[in-house]
């Protein structure tokens, strides 16, 4: 899903955790074949402002943010760092964890 906005697109993306956040608020994540991301990326949560629920009703702390979740991830997409050196990473203002009865086909 695709949000237009005046410094670019938002992004509403779903798919599955491959490893818990570093210390820099990075973790690994694995698009669902059929989303606007292609290919593995990883997902930046900034301490304090990304919001992070579970179950859509529960705030809770990057913690819960393991390998294997099914997520939904609403944020944007840049490019850090120049040339050779830069990769993509997909900025979070919100992940939402799904409880697996709740997730979502």
């Amino acid at each position: 899903m695709l949000f237009q906005c005046y410094f670019g697109d938002v992004l509403v993306v779903k798919g599955s955790v491959l490893g818990q956040v570093d210390e820099e608020g990075l973790f690994p994540f694995e698009p669902d074949s059929q989303e606007e991301v292609v290919g593995d990326v990883n997902v930046k949560v900034f301490k304090g402002k990304t919001l992070i629920l579970e179950g859509c009703n529960n705030q809770v702390s990057s913690e819960e943010i393991q390998e294997g979740r099914i997520v939904r991830i609403i944020g944007k997409l840049y490019l850090v760092g120049d040339g050779d050196d830069g990769y993509d990473e997909f900025r979070a203002v919100a992940v939402v964890l799904y409880l697996p009865d709740e997730i979502p086909e």
